[in-house]
């Protein structure tokens, strides 16, 4: 079975990200609108993307995706036909997080709770304190990433920046911007 990761990133940096991705695990990717989707080898790789990549938002391991019309009743479709217990058999207690963007019908609060009532029927138990695994839901347009969030935080705030300034520039587009533009260790930027 091949294991897929993915790396949430801001749109328009989708290939930046790639790059970067197959310099650090040297996979390919197939980029999606504010994604790149990838193959893995080991959990490891989405480690180590989680601590060098300075492009990603999010890196996740990609349970599976689906387009969708009709949002929850092809949630549900696809839930019931996914295997989660490989990652909550043993622990059991698990957290919900969606990020949506575009324009929808139903809130990010409404997905949790309706992705936390039915992985409940299998048996397995929210608990927003005490969790050992988050699903991490990323929606945009019409399509569903559903996955395991390997780092539990958003990767593109900078532990560096105290206080974040509304005009500041996202680390992940600076990143991209010095990327695009050609830049190189050696010279000196102003």
């Amino acid at each position: 079975m091949v294991m897929k990761g993915a790396v949430i990133t801001s749109k328009g940096i989708e290939s930046t990200a790639a790059v970067e991705i197959k310099e650090l695990t040297g996979a390919n990717c197939k980029i999606e609108e504010s994604c790149a989707i990838f193959d893995i080898k080991k959990l490891n790789d989405l480690c180590l993307l989680c601590y060098k990549s300075q492009s990603a938002d999010r890196v996740m391991y990609l349970v599976g995706s689906f387009s969708f019309s009709n949002f929850f009743s092809d949630l549900e479709s696809f839930i019931k036909k996914t295997v989660f217990d490989k990652w909550i058999a043993k622990l059991k207690k698990f957290k919900t997080e969606c990020i949506r963007t575009g324009s929808h019908d139903f809130k990010s609060t409404d997905v949790e709770k309706e992705f936390t009532e039915i992985i409940g029927k299998k048996g397995f138990k929210l608990d927003n304190s005490d969790y050992k695994i988050i699903f991490l839901i990323y929606i945009i347009g019409e399509k569903c990433y559903i996955g395991i969030d390997f780092a539990g935080f958003e990767l593109n705030k900078r532990s560096y920046k105290v206080y974040l300034h509304p005009n500041s520039c996202r680390g992940t587009i600076a990143y991209a911007l010095l990327r695009e533009s050609g830049f190189k260790p050696s010279e000196i930027l102003l």
